[in-house]
């Protein structure tokens, strides 16, 4: 009998189980043939891996974390912050597209698509200089169909292409979404995501105005409009309402602060007639 410290120092290959030995010339060529099958299947896996990583933030290895390098007894010591690569905002605008209205048909619009047609120019001027100078309120109001949605989908676009990291809500499926939190299977908190959104960097609301009515609606608006509005954050909202006829009086005091708020209409066109 061979000593067992001989069979435990046999090379067992990597990635390919042990089998029994083959009783025949044909299940001895069907096993060449499944591991080299393996072995193929192997290679496109690490080649796929290598170009991943490749790919890969150098600082952060795809993880969207890095450690500060501080001495031991810094404030921030041993503790994570989003890497400058981004990659950490990134994943968190994908959730939040997916829940908050910004369909891949909205993602895809651009400048480059827009025609102007008339009655739309001061909208559109309006959101070009936004996108140029992304700072204080920009309100766009019109009658159903006039492109506001596009518009603002274009700017948040743009934005976003300029490194901003820039949200985007149709705001009855935001009030729908905070609504569910409060349900006890909910995967989410409510105040993780409110106060996100309170501070978000650039937050686009859709169709304001267009949500159902209630106390618990109208203190929700206007906690997330009074903490933006104090904080000067850039918001960009639109409506089929001009923003004196909102109906909470303390969000069209806001909206009509002309130091903070520009106030664009967006004509009576089509939106199907703005885009090729």
């Amino acid at each position: 009998m061979r000593r067992i410290d001989e069979v435990l120092s046999r090379p067992i290959p990597i990635g390919v189980p042990t089998a029994p030995p083959a009783t025949s010339a044909s299940s001895s060529s069907d096993a060449v043939l499944l591991n080299r099958h393996r072995k193929e299947k192997d290679a496109v896996l690490l080649n796929r891996h290598r170009k991943e990583k490749d790919a890969e933030c150098s600082l952060c290895g795809g993880l969207g974390w890095v450690r500060l390098e501080v001495p031991y007894g810094h404030a921030e010591f041993g503790q994570a912050r989003p890497c400058p690569c981004g990659l950490v905002a990134r994943r968190r605008l994908q959730r939040i597209d997916a829940v908050f209205g910004f369909t891949p048909q909205l993602q895809a619009e651009s400048f480059a698509t827009l025609i102007p047609i008339e009655g739309s120019e001061e909208a559109i001027e309006a959101t070009h200089h936004y996108v140029a100078h992304p700072s204080g309120w920009l309100y766009l109001w019109g009658p159903v169909g006039d492109g506001k949605t596009k518009l603002l989908a274009i700017a948040i676009n743009a934005l976003r292409a300029s490194g901003y990291e820039a949200v985007f809500c149709v705001v009855p499926e935001l009030l729908s979404y905070l609504r569910a939190t409060f349900e006890p299977d909910s995967p989410v908190r409510f105040d993780e995501t409110f106060d996100y959104l309170k501070s978000a960097p650039l937050l686009g609301l859709d169709d304001l105005g267009a949500e159902s009515p209630s106390p618990w609606v109208n203190e929700l608006l206007y906690e997330l409009f009074g903490w933006r509005y104090r904080a000067e954050l850039p918001t960009i909202v639109t409506s089929n309402a001009r923003p004196e006829l909102i109906r909470d009086p303390r969000l069209a005091s806001r909206l009509r602060d002309v130091r903070l708020c520009t106030v664009a209409y967006c004509g009576r066109t089509d939106v199907r007639q703005l885009c090729r």
